[in-house]
């Protein structure tokens, strides 16, 4: 077992006048994911998110995948392993030009590479296609192919009704937990059974009805239900005519991106170790719901666990070369989670909202502003799994950088993170201020020794006390990115 690290002193050190910065600005890391390693799959990386989502997943994943294909020159594979219409990873191409991939692969912007919705995600079909036409009408086609697993289960307009039941706790309103527990439950459809020719209809027509006798039970019309669709404003389930009609549009227009030899595909692409492979997650580790607070966790695996079950075990994630954690330089999340000490003042918070645009991307909520909290960085990476940090939003400015190394219980004594609100309502937390940084300096910065000396030293502390910083961002554009790792 590791020694455990004070906080405290690695702060020490590195604000130490006798603190040499031009040490670690110079520092350089062998690039995981193109070392070799005996049982390594190099070529290949996977993200997740490292604290409570938002963290920037979707911009990073576009900067990682474009560098490993050479920007859409090389044939690759990108795969989304969990989640559904509950995600918003949004990619900026120019301040003018931005996008929100909510059920598709951010890897499909990418010529010659094959975005994959595997059977890890639940799919909403008119949302998917509603997003292809988007892609579409954003880019004039879709750059790259895109493939959906016939095993994926369905998310419909009735798994969001059914969330009617447990309204209020926490919910995106998008049928994520329903369509999961219906796989519990044994109850759910999958793309395959909608691609049906012969029994499709009548597939959708018993679902409906079990739906409908099932909400009835609580007094709830399943026809006047209003949910949520990426087309639009919200919109009331409809009879069972109507529910059905909309699929059918649906089931026609990605008909054609639908495979059901997916593993086959996935087993020859991975097993080819010249094609890039990248592999993207959805949420993060701390809404996971059994290292997430509740109520405010997803139903999916959001770990890099869930991408072995995704891919039919074809790829397990021990074998992925480079295994990032994705954090901002402070947290931010939707829910009712309370961590200790409170998010940050008010006006603070407002001010990084409008400055960050810090709003949920599928339900447009106000995101919590907190400071990072140490005890829950080292959880999350414990369970998490990755082996190194990329740090976001370093394009932050601020005078002083508020930092919990850690909680003391009732008696004073040092306590760890824990995943329910009832211990963490008892603990207090240990706060360090950190000298801040100029933003904007910061934004302009192409190596590590061009960013402030305070920046540099938060990334020095994140590096000693949770894992090597291996790149971080400084701005929404390409090329505002800083790397510790070879080229």
């Amino acid at each position: 077992m590791n020694k455990e690290i004070d906080p405290q002193r690695v702060i020490d050190e590195i604000y130490s006048p006798g603190n040499d910065l031009s040490i670690y600005a110079k520092t350089v890391y062998p690039d995981p994911v193109h070392q070799y390693r005996r049982g390594i799959r190099s070529n290949s990386f996977a993200i997740e998110g490292g604290a409570f989502g938002d963290e920037g997943k979707g911009e990073v994943l576009k900067r990682l995948h474009g560098r490993m294909t050479d920007f859409g020159q090389k044939e690759a594979v990108s795969i989304r392993w969990q989640g559904g219409n509950n995600t918003g990873h949004e990619v900026q191409f120019s301040p003018n030009k931005k996008f929100c991939f909510h059920q598709i692969p951010v890897g499909v912007i990418f010529p010659q590479t094959t975005g994959i919705i595997t059977r890890g995600m639940v799919l909403h079909p008119e949302d998917a296609v509603t997003e292809i036409n988007q892609i579409k009408a954003t880019f004039g086609e879709m750059p790259g192919n895109l493939l959906i697993d016939s095993h994926t289960p369905l998310c419909l307009d009735t798994e969001r009704a059914l969330e009617a039941i447990v309204s209020g706790t926490g919910s995106t309103g998008m049928g994520i937990g329903s369509a999961y527990a219906l796989q519990l439950l044994r109850n759910n459809l999958t793309v395959g059974d909608l691609m049906d020719e012969r029994e499709w209809r009548n597939s959708l027509s018993n679902h409906y009805r079990w739906v409908e006798k099932t909400l009835s039970g609580h007094d709830i019309d399943l026809r006047a239900v209003s949910v949520n669709s990426l087309a639009g404003e919200r919109r009331p389930v409809g009879t069972e005519q109507e529910f059905i009609g909309r699929l059918a549009g649906a089931r026609n227009e990605f008909l054609k991106y639908v495979s059901d030899n997916i593993f086959d595909f996935l087993r020859t692409k991975w097993r080819d170790f010249s094609i890039p492979f990248s592999a993207e997650g959805a949420q993060a580790v701390g809404l996971h719901r059994d290292w997430g607070i509740s109520p405010d966790y997803t139903a999916s695996e959001t770990t890099f666990q869930g991408i072995f079950s995704a891919t039919e075990g074809v790829v397990n994630p021990r074998d992925v070369a480079g295994k990032f954690g994705v954090i901002k330089a402070y947290f931010s999340s939707v829910g009712k989670r309370r961590l200790p000490g409170g998010p940050l003042p008010q006006e603070t918070a407002s001010k990084m909202r409008d400055i960050f645009d810090e709003r949920g991307r599928s339900t447009g909520r106000d995101r919590d502003i907190y400071p990072i909290h140490l005890p829950a960085l080292k959880y999350f990476q414990k369970v998490g799994g990755y082996e190194w940090l990329i740090v976001t939003h370093l394009d932050w400015t601020a005078e002083t950088v508020k930092v919990v190394t850690g909680y003391k219980d009732e008696n004073g004594n040092p306590a760890p993170y824990h995943p329910y609100q009832s211990k963490l309502d008892k603990l207090t937390p240990v706060i360090a201020d950190l000298p801040g940084w100029d933003g904007e300096i910061a934004g302009k910065a192409k190596t590590p020794k061009d960013l402030p000396e305070n920046a540099l030293r938060f990334l020095q502390f994140l590096s000693q006390t949770i894992a090597p910083v291996a790149y971080a961002t400084d701005g929404p554009y390409e090329g505002q990115m800083v790397s510790w790792l070879d080229s």
